[in-house]
């Protein structure tokens, strides 16, 4: 988590955000449009807010157990399991290889936890 993230987290815990939602944001909306921002709504607008792309969560995931990557296959990757994600998807020559690049690199991460450092099928390399 960064230190935006940190202090973002840290700031809609208090008071003090909801009653800025109230004083600074209400008057800009219709008044339709307020109802949009009750409690559980509020909630989930603020958790959105301060959640990182899953972009940014791959990336650093894979910086941190010093794999290597590129981000274009990151980039790729994301853009398909978004379109598969939110109703878009429809298959496309090449989707395997973009797939199991990342996926190939999550087995690794796997495996580093479990300690385990033997051989294993790389699937990005020797893909079918």
């Amino acid at each position: 988590m960064t230190e935006l993230h940190i202090i973002l987290a840290k700031a809609i815990e208090k008071p003090l955000f909801e009653k800025f939602v109230q004083t600074t944001i209400y008057p800009l909306l219709d008044v339709k449009d307020i109802d949009n921002f009750n409690d559980s709504a509020l909630k989930q607008k603020l958790s959105q807010l301060v959640q990182r792309n899953l972009q940014n969560r791959i990336t650093s995931l894979l910086e941190y157990y010093s794999i290597p990557f590129k981000i274009d296959d990151v980039r790729n990757f994301v853009k398909r399991r978004n379109y598969a994600t939110h109703g878009s998807y429809s298959y496309r020559a090449g989707d395997h290889k973009i797939f199991t690049k990342i996926a190939s690199k999550l087995e690794i991460i796997i495996l580093k936890r479990l300690n385990y450092y033997g051989s294993y099928v790389d699937r990005d390399v020797s893909s079918p």
